[in-house]
């Protein structure tokens, strides 16, 4: 059908045969009128495109625009509401305008909405698009050609083995594997042939990783056989070695503290040497070790005249002892400074001794160094190894800042291979920094060469985790106080760290003041503890004498009650405290003459400690049978052809007395100061742990704080 026959009978249609559909309306007007629409006119203004028919579509059906011209359009009228519709629409308008109040536009412009990322040319080949639109893949290159063939890696023989050692007995994580030290070369091995065939990039690395496999399988294997060897010797028969401490009767007969004493001397070396520490190795060790630090000799005369001498004398020095052997030291550790206390790191890195200098530093040794890598010295007549440290804090930026002579320094376990404890130093001005041990493998300690305080070949370090931690009230106050302004800083000597939360410690510092601090964080309340005297609560106040207050010269937390403590002081007080409270439980008034050097508790009793003080007068104090004052006093001044010999020092501690049992032997060790150290176990009395006194501490003290 023709176009002009199509019009022809479109025009004839009717409209009579066409109703409108009704739409359902809510809300209309009441009253609509007939309204007409503009009329279409009949030549329309020029347009540059051409003319084309008009369609115009009205109740459902196509007009043409010939139609529709000059012709109104007929709009029907609707019926009018009922009441009832009326009544529902005014219902659903007012509800709309009550929504319409309640709500809130806002508007958000919305950055970037639109934006595209560049495509690639491999984009737009993956997508068809672009130059690829309606394009396809005609042929890839897949490589059908290649052929096939065997490895020429020869197979490696093995065979199977089997062990009775439990599976988890000494194992080992894959942290542990991956720190180890040992090198083992992997060359012409399986290790070799794996590595080889990995690609380049990957190639160094997997070598590292097998190479520290193999020395964590070797490490597994000495621990075992440490474990397995006393175990097999006693299934044959064979009695080990065993490290038995031999003693000789006390001189006072058993009437003082002491049923067996054994003296540590090397005059050629050691004479004329003051002590300044001591030190107990762990008593799980295997071995009765004893750290004892020296200093130099001549050290009264003053640091002039020790530079105008370079030899062994004028350096400081630190000897560990074997109490089974005590003729010789075990190993003598060298120092450029002065130490005034020393440590045995705990384990697994208990073979690392730590030393804090009175020229501000600390210094570590490892004794399981190669004694190839330090220099001999010739000392009367014999030629002996002077360990010098694997690492030292001496040569830090920041030494000039805390030269600050070291009074106390404390390791604190962590339980870790790789970082085995935090050591905690204490400067005489109230400086405390914080440092982590790192026990670093053969490779890394060859990566680390930016260090200056580690020595060649050495694979121990320190790294500083906090500095001038504040103590006391001055943790309550800003931020950004100075700790190294005369204003701040006190005088600080003994630091005790706390056994519930070791990141809390105690700061025995002057005005009789005992500081609590914490490098994480702030400590709990109360900050500061005194002892409960008029005196020094009224010269704190500044309505006291006119004399100088009191130094806390000595602290020591109970191994048994972690929540007390005892202080001493330079004017011979003793002051029992409990954490929860900030004056002391009891105190005891000038028991020291001429003040407190150390104070321990016992390691075998809970309500047993002992005091030492400036006149080598050793005093007991057992709570349970005396609260008012020592139950015994000894002197340790010891008459030697060249005068007397003073005691300089004081330590407490549990020493394997026969290393194949596991018996324990508690005691103490005495330092001098012409070099003579003297190692002295308990008698009866002061082991056996009475019935009564597992509670005394806990009555006086009181309960632990919550």
């Amino acid at each position: 059908m023709s176009d002009e026959e199509y019009g022809e009978e479109f025009e004839n249609y009717d409209d009579e045969d066409f109703e409108p559909a009704e739409d359902d309306y809510d809300v209309l007007p009441t009253s609509i009128t007939k309204t007409s629409a503009p009329s279409i006119p009949s030549q329309a203004p020029q347009s540059p495109t051409p003319n084309r028919p008009r369609s115009v579509q009205q109740y459902g059906r196509p007009t043409s625009s010939a139609g529709l011209a000059g012709r109104p359009l007929d709009i029907p009228q609707m019926p009018a509401l009922t009441d009832v519709q009326q009544a529902s629409a005014r219902k659903k308008l007012t509800a709309a305008l009550v929504k319409i109040k309640m709500l809130s536009l806002e508007e958000i412009t919305i950055d970037e909405l639109f934006i595209n990322a560049e495509q690639t040319q491999y984009d737009l080949f993956s997508m068809g698009r672009g130059p690829y639109a309606g394009k396809k893949a005609g042929a890839v290159q897949t490589n059908d050609d290649a052929k096939e063939e065997e490895c020429q890696t020869d197979e490696i023989e093995f065979s199977s083995f089997a062990s009775q050692a439990p599976d988890d007995r000494n194992s080992m994580t894959e942290s542990e594997v991956d720190q180890s030290s040992v090198t083992v070369s992997a060359k012409g091995s399986a290790a070799a042939a794996a590595a080889a065939a990995l690609p380049a990039p990957g190639r160094s690395a997997a070598s590292m990783r097998i190479t520290n496999m193999e020395a964590g399988m070797e490490l597994k294997l000495a621990s075992f056989m440490r474990w397995a060897g006393p175990l097999v010797l006693a299934a044959l028969g064979i009695a080990p070695n065993s490290k038995k401490i031999s003693l000789k009767p006390d001189p006072n007969g058993g009437k003082g503290f002491a049923a067996g004493i054994s003296s540590l001397l090397n005059p050629d070396l050691l004479s004329n040497r003051p002590v300044t520490a001591l030190a107990f190795a762990a008593a799980t060790g295997g071995e009765p070790l004893v750290l004892v630090a020296y200093g130099p000799v001549g050290a009264q005369l003053g640091g002039a005249e020790l530079l105008k001498d370079h030899t062994l004398a004028t350096k400081g020095c630190l000897c560990v002892w074997d109490l089974s052997a005590p003729a010789a030291p075990k190993a003598v550790l060298i120092s450029e400074g002065s130490p005034t206390c020393c440590g045995f790191a705990p384990s697994p890195a208990s073979s690392v001794v730590f030393a804090g200098m009175e020229e501000g530093g600390v210094c570590l040794w490892d004794l399981e160094e190669s004694e190839s890598l330090h220099p001999t010295e010739s000392v009367g007549g014999r030629s002996i190894c002077t360990r010098r440290p694997a690492y030292t804090t001496e040569c830090s930026p920041d030494l000039d800042q805390s030269a600050a002579p070291v009074t106390s320094l404390v390791a604190v376990p962590r339980g870790s291979r790789s970082t085995p404890c935090y050591l905690y130093s204490l400067s005489a001005w109230g400086g405390v920094n914080v440092w982590t041990m790192n026990m670093l493998s053969r490779t890394e300690a060859a990566s680390v060469d930016l260090d200056l305080g580690m020595r060649l070949g050495s694979c121990v370090r320190l790294i500083k985790v906090s500095s001038n931690v504040r103590l006391g009230m001055a943790a309550l106050g800003p931020g950004n106080i100075d700790t190294g302004t005369m204003s701040v800083m006190v005088q600080c000597s003994s630091l005790q760290p706390l056994a519930h939360n070791p990141r809390h410690f105690l700061v025995g510092a002057d005005g009789g003041r005992v500081l609590k601090g914490s490098w994480v964080g702030v400590a709990p309340p109360p900050k500061e503890y005194l002892p409960h005297d008029h005196n020094a609560a009224a010269i704190l106040k500044g309505t006291g004498r006119s004399r100088v207050p009191s130094c806390v010269t000595a602290l020591h937390v109970s191994p048994v009650c972690p929540w007390a403590f005892l202080s001493g002081h330079d004017d011979g007080t003793v002051a029992l405290h409990s954490l929860a409270f900030s004056t002391a439980a009891i105190v005891w008034p000038a028991v020291a003459a001429g003040g407190v050097k150390a104070l321990r508790w016992s390691p075998a009793r809970p309500s047993v400690f002992f005091v030492l003080d400036a006149m080598c007068m050793l005093s007991c104090f057992d709570l349970s049978k005396n609260r008012s004052s020592p139950v015994y006093s000894q002197s340790f001044m010891v008459s030697s052809p060249g005068g007397a010999s003073l005691a300089t020092c004081f330590e407490v501690g549990a020493l394997p007395q026969d290393t194949a049992s596991g018996e324990q032997l508690p005691g103490f060790v005495v330092g001098y100061d012409d070099g003579r150290v003297d190692f002295l176990s308990f008698s009866e009395q002061y082991i056996v742990q009475q019935a009564s006194e597992a509670g005394v501490l806990v009555d006086m003290v009181g309960a632990a704080p919550k």
